[in-house]
């Protein structure tokens, strides 16, 4: 069985259409916040081999 590590959480902003973060493609957006996380947690990049995002929304205080 392989070890499961959880490095830390790194959350985005969302927004409207056309908002703050519409020129940046969810790619280039899924490398800065992996890298941030990376940095943040001090886990070697080289012992990474799968990545997982999750998305969570908060509606009327309550998470979906």
């Amino acid at each position: 069985m392989r070890e499961v590590v959880i490095t830390s959480g790194v959350r985005t902003a969302i927004g409207d259409f056309s908002g703050a973060l519409s020129t940046i493609s969810p790619c280039d957006l899924a490398i800065s916040v992996t890298s941030l996380s990376m940095v943040m947690s001090s886990f070697s990049v080289k012992a990474m081999d799968i990545v997982v995002m999750v998305l969570s929304l908060v509606i009327d205080n309550v998470q979906i």
